[in-house]
């Protein structure tokens, strides 16, 4: 008999993106030769075709032992439990239960980069949470609870002590519970923002609002002529807001319309003190609920693209691949420093 952490082909694909999606955001930690830093690399690609439907279980795991030898390459132990993280993900092909694994060593890879931030581990897996669609919870939600099953990464081995089991404890503590406030994939509670469920609204522009909210996240938002052009357009184009209960604006989205078959979502910016309670979420619902009553066949994204290291737009990109967008073509528009990836998601007309 099967064990219940090997879940069904279906399901490990369905967890995949997630597993990869966990290591991917911790890899920059991993430092080691060119050799295992592009076995790295290859092993998170490999994973995220796997979800997508390519190759098969077989392929995958004669791949795994491979990847499990990164790990002593690396030249810290934040990179080595990176490199776990890239090794747990390889495995999910075989098991599903490994994707926790995935999320586990990446939270012990910040609790190593970060010794004096015990708050770091926990950010850590709040961003794990809230980058799980209510799919991959099911899926999650069918493994047995950490420590309690032998057959299997979840038994009373490493994954169920220290802060690989603590992690892993906390993750399906939080999938357990079905009535989350807020709903939706990133909608994990962070003190009372987190608490509220927001609604998003076509509004008048606010170009005072996206000035501040630009300035609460400088990691996104750091190039001030940028940042300027980006105000000068939220007094013109089209805009969608979400506000709290103060009437206080917390998230913006602009949007352009080139032709009526498309709209292109020409700036997202949320709050800091928002992050992960779904104000992201309920502009793109929003804007997509209106582009299908308008007719619009395809939406458009542009970002920065996966071959620059910056780890925050790789997170910004996950978010979007997670609610359907799908790469189309990495270009030099915005010069050769700042490669553009430009994004799609087609769009089923009403019936």
């Amino acid at each position: 008999m099967a064990s219940l952490q090997t879940l069904s082909d279906l399901n490990r694909r369905v967890i995949a993106r997630w597993a990869a999606a966990c290591a991917e955001r911790v890899l920059p930690l991993y430092k080691a030769d060119e050799a295992a830093e592009e076995t790295a690399r290859d092993a998170l690609t490999r994973t995220r075709a796997y979800s997508a439907g390519s190759g098969t279980a077989g392929e995958e795991i004669s791949k795994r032992l491979i990847v499990v030898k990164i790990a002593n390459a690396a030249t810290t132990p934040a990179g080595a439990a990176a490199a776990r993280a890239v090794a747990q993900t390889a495995a999910v092909a075989h098991m599903g239960a490994h994707a926790l694994g995935a999320a586990a060593y990446a939270a012990k890879a910040v609790s190593l980069s970060n010794p004096d931030e015990p708050e770091a581990v926990q950010q850590e897996i709040r961003w794990q949470l809230a980058n799980l669609s209510d799919g991959e919870r099911e899926v999650l939600r069918l493994l047995p609870p950490v420590g309690t099953d032998s057959a299997g990464p979840l038994g009373e081995g490493l994954l169920s002590r220290g802060i690989l089991g603590a992690a892993i404890r906390e993750i399906q503590s939080e999938i357990a519970r079905v009535d989350r406030p807020g709903g939706g994939a990133d909608s994990t509670a962070q003190g009372e923002v987190g608490a509220t469920s927001w609604a998003a609204a076509l509004d008048q522009p606010v170009p005072d609002d996206v000035a501040r909210l630009l300035a609460t996240v400088p990691e996104w938002f750091g190039q001030p002529d940028s940042n300027a052009e980006y105000i000068e357009a939220a007094g013109t184009k089209e805009t969608w807001t979400v506000r709290d209960v103060g009437g206080s604006v917390v998230g913006v989205t602009l949007v352009d319309r080139h032709f009526p078959h498309v709209a292109e979502i020409h700036l997202t910016v949320v709050d800091r003190a928002a992050h992960g309670s779904g104000v992201g979420t309920a502009m793109l619902e929003a804007i997509e609920a209106d582009a299908i009553s308008r007719g619009v066949r395809l939406l458009e994204v542009k970002t920065l693209g996966p071959s620059h290291p910056d780890s925050g737009y790789a997170r910004t990109r996950n978010f979007y691949e997670k609610w359907g967008f799908l790469p189309l073509e990495e270009t030099d528009l915005w010069g050769e420093a700042t490669p553009c990836l430009i994004m799609v998601k087609p769009l089923a007309p009403l019936p």
